[in-house]
């Protein structure tokens, strides 16, 4: 019964910030589709999702340079 009731705690913690950043998510969405359609937006997302990743690697691989 404690473990529910800690698991309800932290899930009545966190579901704001959740909501927050679903706010967030969405009214960035929103803007960027008035100006273009859904799919240059979706491939705009995995590409600067993609251009991070690279970065992160290229930051792992040099770190002993």
């Amino acid at each position: 019964m404690l473990i529910l009731s800690v698991l309800s705690d932290i899930e009545y913690f966190f579901r704001p910030v959740i909501e927050f950043f679903g706010d967030l998510w969405n009214t960035i969405k929103d803007f960027f589709l008035q100006y273009m359609s859904e799919n240059v937006f979706n491939i705009l997302i995995f590409g600067i999702g993609v251009a991070i990743l690279l970065i992160i690697v290229l930051a792992i691989m040099n770190r002993d340079n």
